[in-house]
């Protein structure tokens, strides 16, 4: 068990080096022959290097354990543990963390902690715990993982020069975006501001959130109610009611925090996620919450009305409205028509499956996109958009779900 993360910039680029070559070694073995025992392999190496590092490692882990890239179903299915973690710190390493928080030993602070982690994320750890007699979840700081990912950034910095470099990407301004939000994820005490935000506005019978208890909350310490529920795997296996249940509750999240309050709850892998009856889902992280402007939401709902009403004449108009298109001369506008048609595609029909085959299909054709590729923009707030509804149209591939979803977003049209 490893007593802390490596932080140091050498450190982490070998252990990224590894994981990298773990894939084109798996990659050049499937040119050859594909074996379960191969995948798992892949699965068990990338697993045990991407959850040492924790930081931003692990998260790009988390997401390659849920969205269809082509890797296969046995590497996804090892990977799938990095959702709650399989290598958390021991707790000595975070008892100082604890107490030099909330100034006072453990053991007066609550009735009981269990010093063995219930799950471990890439930015801290899950402890369950007794207060005032009732059950509690303690997620603590990684020591030193703002640094950690501080300096996963600057890795990426050069790569985002490059990125500029051949496209209308302003590759320096996405990184700085990415860094501010990964900084704000590392104080829990703006975690709870924006986790009794949801509670107050968005929980509901079908979306279960827990008030922090402010009392037992610092910058590096989060203190909520213990939830209960079933992981994401029990509900792949669960019956077509239910997926189709979970998927209504999933996007409802999604579309009513954005197009209603102007925010989004921008990470949605599974693991930050607990399943009920009656398609309920329990959300127990927003580390990773962004705000939008009125402006933003208004050019964004508008693109989605006009996919969504089939205005193809406009596309490159409004597109153009949401910073994607700095030069319209220069777009092939049925390119552009058909990227945004794949992304919105489960809201221009009554019922919408969440099959594979429409998945990989629709990201194999945003790789040939060649005449666009040079000349579309996409603004920081808009990666977030993106980023949270592939994630969430990911998850329903792997839920394998069919749901009639299109009416909750057109409702708020």
């Amino acid at each position: 068990m490893p007593t802390q993360l490596p932080t140091r910039f050498a450190r982490r680029a070998l252990g990224i080096g590894r994981a990298a070559a773990s894939l084109g070694r798996a990659g050049a073995k499937r040119l050859v022959r594909s074996s379960p025992l191969d995948d798992a392999a892949l699965g068990d190496a990338l697993l045990a290097e991407l959850d040492h590092l924790k930081g931003m490692a692990m998260k790009v882990g988390q997401i390659l354990s849920y969205m269809e890239v082509g890797l296969p179903e046995e590497t996804q299915r090892r990977l799938a543990r990095l959702q709650r973690g399989v290598q958390p710190l021991p707790f000595e390493a975070l008892r100082p963390v604890v107490e030099d928080a909330l100034g006072a030993s453990v053991e007066t602070l609550f009735d009981e902690l269990d010093p063995v982690a219930h799950s471990a994320a890439s930015i801290g750890q899950v402890h369950r715990g007794v207060l005032d007699g009732q059950p509690v979840a303690v997620k603590v700081q990684y020591p030193g993982i703002r640094d950690t990912l501080l300096a996963d950034t600057r890795a990426l910095r050069a790569v985002a020069s490059l990125v500029s470099m051949a496209a209308a990407v302003d590759g320096a301004a996405i990184v700085a975006e990415l860094e501010a939000r990964l900084v704000e994820e590392c104080d829990y005490r703006l975690e709870a501001e924006r986790q009794q935000w949801f509670c107050d506005h968005i929980s509901s019978e079908r979306i279960v959130i827990g008030a922090p208890i402010a009392s037992h909350c610092a910058a590096e310490v989060l203190t909520t109610p213990w939830l209960e529920g079933e992981a994401f795997e029990a509900v792949r296996s669960s019956s077509p009611e239910r997926r189709a249940a979970v998927a209504q509750t999933l996007t409802q999240l999604l579309w009513t925090t954005l197009l209603r309050h102007h925010r989004l709850h921008a990470d949605p892998h599974p693991g930050n996620f607990l399943f009920g009856a009656d398609g309920q889902v329990a959300v127990m992280d927003f580390g990773a919450v962004k705000e939008f402007t009125a402006g933003e939401v208004a050019s964004f709902r508008e693109l989605v009305r006009v996919v969504v009403q089939g205005r193809r004449d406009e596309i490159v108009q409004v597109a153009q409205a949401n910073g994607l298109v700095p030069r319209p001369d220069r777009i092939d506008a049925d390119e552009l028509w058909r990227m945004l048609s794949f992304l919105l595609a489960p809201y221009c029909t009554d019922a919408f499956h969440f099959e594979r085959t429409w998945w990989t299909q629709g990201m194999a054709q945003f790789q040939r996109m060649s005449g666009n590729a040079r000349h579309l923009s996409f603004p920081p707030s808009w990666l977030w958009l993106q980023r949270a509804l592939a994630g969430l149209h990911a998850v329903l591939v792997r839920l394998d779900a069919r749901a009639e979803v299109a009416g909750i977003v057109t409702a708020q049209l």
